[in-house]
């Protein structure tokens, strides 16, 4: 037995449930989702969230479309565009923009861009029961793990920062800044002035990071 949430009426199926949601016009359900909401603002919420968006913002860097910037940027620093590109390459591109106000943490010394190192584990990692990396003592069974977790941002320094002084929020990479800015959280702006300032952004970053 299934009881909805909204109303305590009890329902044999699951199926069931999701027809007696749809049936009644004052609960705050989501029927593409099927999800039922304990109210209207947060039924609301979920509609005008990324679940329900389309990927209809294109990549300044390739014909792949996606629902966010900060979408467009994880695929640009992951190298979905170009395999010599990284998260390091955009970093870089974005502090050599001096956006105002200001999101980046440090100055960085602008020049050549480095071309991009992948790390890798080797079997000297194994310490008797599993593969572990010495900075954190991470510990992984595969040898393939540590090398994601190396390539990874976990051990990056803060780059990024919020730009309300009250949020005091910082991030590693800028895919991480917009998608706190897309969130809403810091009521900077409302998400399509986001996107439409955030398009404009990965824009300009995608030729820098080209060159």
């Amino acid at each position: 037995m299934i009881q909805c949430s909204q109303c305590d009426k009890k329902l044999r199926t699951r199926c069931g449930w999701i027809m007696h949601c749809q049936a009644m016009k004052d609960h705050n359900f989501c029927a593409e989702c099927t999800i039922l909401f304990s109210n209207r603002a947060s039924l609301h919420s979920h509609k005008s969230s990324r679940a329900h968006k389309k990927s209809d913002i294109p990549c300044s860097m390739c014909s792949k479309k996606f629902k966010a910037p900060s979408e467009i940027a994880s695929h640009i620093e992951s190298g979905g565009c170009n395999p010599n590109i990284n998260r390091h390459h955009v970093s870089a591109a974005i502090h050599a923009m001096h956006i105002s106000p200001p999101i980046t943490i440090t100055r960085r010394i602008e020049g050549p861009i480095n071309p991009v190192v992948n790390f890798s584990a080797t079997d000297r990692a194994f310490n008797g029961k599993a593969y572990e990396y010495y900075l954190c003592h991470a510990e992984f069974s595969t040898l393939q793990s540590p090398n994601l977790h190396l390539n990874s941002p976990v051990h990056d320094a803060n780059e990024f920062k919020c730009p309300k002084r009250r949020c005091g929020r910082k991030f590693k990479v800028v895919s991480a800044h917009f998608e706190h800015i897309e969130s809403e959280s810091c009521s900077l702006a409302r998400f399509t002035t986001v996107q439409m300032e955030a398009m404009l952004l990965t824009g300009q970053f995608a030729q820098l990071v080209v060159g």
